[in-house]
This record gives structure tokens, C-alpha cells and sequence, in this order.
């Protein structure tokens, strides 16, 4: 028995990239369906940790962070039209090599801006440090 086959688009817009069997759209709920027996299937053969289960929308978010290269190029390489939609989906952080301060430096400005009340600058009692 043959299969009904259906032309595939030549534009790219019209063509969807999960389709059934027979080459029509796969409905939303077939790929989620689809989605959640992989990652039964994973887990219960070791793959993947119970808490480490992700969902199949977290893959454009880990594929976006994970691509090397200026936001630009993973805009362009997802197909977003905006920066922001990139932004949004993108969340590497940015490597800073921490400020050098002084020794004394990091003690003092405990006391004046966050302790001011537990270490009062005139007063010298048990918990004030000379």
C-alpha cells in the first residue's frame, strides 16, 4: 500500500518543517504529544535526569545561548527580526573580571553603608573593630 505523498512547497514559508507521515502539517498537539514520550523515553533510559527535564520551548532558548558569535549572528542564524526577540531569548552572560580594591577597602564600606547602625564610626564597643 502506497502512501499518499503531497508535493512539498518550493517557497520555504509554506513549508513546514514537522510534518506527518503523508507530508501535512503536524498539529500542535501531535508535536507535544510526540515531545513528551522522548523525554519519557530519555529519562527512563538514563539520558537525561528527572530534574533535568526541559521542555521543547527551552531548546530555542539553550540553542540561542549556547551559539557562539554577536547577537547579530544568532538573530540571524534563528530567523528573528528584531533584536529584542533575540535579547529575550539569549541568556549568556558576560564575563567581568572583578574590581581590585584596597585590603582595607571592602571592610570600611561595610560599615558605612551597610552597617551603619551595628558599627557606628565613634563608637567603640564588642562588635566595633579597630
Amino acid at each position: 500500500m502506497e502512501v499518499h505523498r503531497r508535493p512539498v512547497p518550493l517557497r520555504s514559508r509554506e513549508r513546514r518543517l514537522p510534518v506527518t507521515q503523508t507530508g501535512t502539517r503536524l498539529a500542535s498537539s501531535m508535536l507535544k504529544t510526540a515531545w513528551q514520550r522522548l523525554i519519557v523515553a530519555a529519562m527512563s533510559a538514563g539520558v537525561i535526569a528527572t530534574e533535568d527535564r526541559f521542555n521543547l520551548h527551552g531548546l530555542k532558548h539553550r540553542c540561542i545561548t549556547d551559539t557562539p558569535g554577536t547577537r547579530a549572528v544568532k538573530r540571524d542564524g534563528v530567523g528573528h527580526v528584531s533584536p529584542p526577540m533575540t535579547v529575550r531569548y539569549d541568556h549568556d552572560m558576560p564575563v567581568v573580571t572583578a574590581p581590585k580594591l584596597p585590603v582595607g577597602a571592602f571592610r570600611g564600606l561595610m560599615r558605612s553603608l551597610i552597617f551603619p547602625a551595628i558599627f557606628p564610626a565613634e563608637e567603640k564597643g564588642p562588635l566595633a573593630r579597630p
